[in-house]
């Protein structure tokens, strides 16, 4: 079945397909959590792979902080970034997501350039103009007030993998343990594990009162440009597609203005979690509910307010967010506590995270 007849199928064929695809075989636990190994094209080369978005205040409360964190595998003596990628931050400033700017990572070696492209949706490989430089592992002043690092982080990620694991498995049985998040508590995979980073600390006075952040990577392949990674809200594919490669495939290929198209699927696997996990009596109406307000799938922001990733309000993401939990409460209608000890690597000044 192709990606193109995916996205067409009805409700009832979206539900279908979500009960079908529970039960497929789950695969090993390996990092498979926020958005490390997202697709065949990541696995393949960690490099492309982006892990974590981070949209928070900075603690002057006149700048807004955006952490990209990517490539899951970083390798001694290897560039941070693909050469023929290009790793964007989104910023978008109006209800169209066509307002805004973006920011343009491009790798040469152990410097990468930073660009400003302006509007937040432009053209697969579009870079707009270049601001500077950015050394890795050296903090970079940038035009108009703009500050950026690129290194190599230990991971702020924390997250229950192996619950994650052992919940997929059930839900492919149709049954819901409530301990099975504190049954495989301690073994947060993501201790001592690093991955890249892309700091960018940005005045306030560029942004105007509200934003909606995301991020892609799109990598060169000829004279055309194709994008294979997507992430704003931390584990939206793990959560609402993991057992679809193409789906996914097809989600990592998307914008915020073309994801209507699956809605049904978020729908169909929050209905599915809820009813099983018996967290609402009206599992149909809960689910559309909530898949509305997670498509599209941005991280929205006020500007100058304390950033809170919560079930209740996701106004930006700070590193302490437990997005696991907020994330899988949201999926079965009731309160989770993933069991996962926030590793605390981050730091108050800029740039905020911890070089490994």
């Amino acid at each position: 079945m192709t990606t193109k007849h995916l996205l067409g199928l009805s409700r009832r064929r979206a539900l279908a397909l979500s009960g079908l695809a529970a039960g497929a075989a789950v695969l090993p636990s390996l990092a498979r959590a926020s958005h490390h190994f997202e697709v065949a094209a990541v696995r393949s080369n960690p490099k492309l792979g982006l892990t974590d978005l981070y949209v928070f205040n900075a603690p002057d409360g006149k700048h807004t902080v955006f952490v990209l964190n990517a490539n899951f595998s970083p390798k001694t003596g290897e560039p941070l970034l693909d050469a023929s990628a290009l790793y964007n931050i989104h910023c978008a400033t109006s209800d169209d997501f066509k307002s805004g700017m973006t920011w343009t990572f491009a790798s040469s070696g152990d410097r990468i350039s930073c660009y400003q492209l302006d509007g937040a949706n432009g053209a697969l490989g579009a870079k707009g103009r270049k601001l500077g430089d950015v050394a890795v592992g050296k903090k970079a002043q940038l035009p108009n007030g703009i500050k950026a690092w690129v290194g190599r982080i230990k991971d702020p990620f924390f997250g229950n993998s192996p619950g994650l694991h052992v919940y997929r498995a059930q839900l492919a049985e149709g049954k819901y343990d409530p301990q099975v998040w504190e049954k495989a508590s301690g073994k947060n995979i993501f201790l001592d594990r690093t991955c890249g980073s892309l700091v960018l600390e940005v005045p306030n006075a560029m942004l105007g009162g509200k934003i909606n952040a995301f991020s892609t990577v799109a990598v060169q392949k000829g004279s055309a440009w194709q994008q294979v990674q997507y992430m704003a809200k931390p584990l939206m594919a793990h959560t609402m597609l993991f057992e679809d490669e193409p789906l996914k495939a097809a989600f990592d290929a998307s914008r915020p203005d073309t994801q209507k198209e699956f809605f049904n699927f978020f729908s169909a696997r929050i209905a599915r979690s809820a009813h099983f996990a018996g967290g609402r009596d009206d599992a149909f109406a809960y689910a559309d509910a909530t898949a509305k307000r997670l498509l599209p799938d941005v991280m929205p922001y006020e500007v100058g307010t304390q950033a809170a990733f919560t079930v209740d309000r996701i106004n930006g993401r700070k590193f302490s967010d437990d997005g696991m939990s907020v994330v899988l409460s949201l999926l079965i209608g009731k309160s989770i506590d993933q069991h996962a000890k926030d590793l605390h690597n981050y730091q108050a000044a800029f740039p905020y995270v911890v070089s490994a």
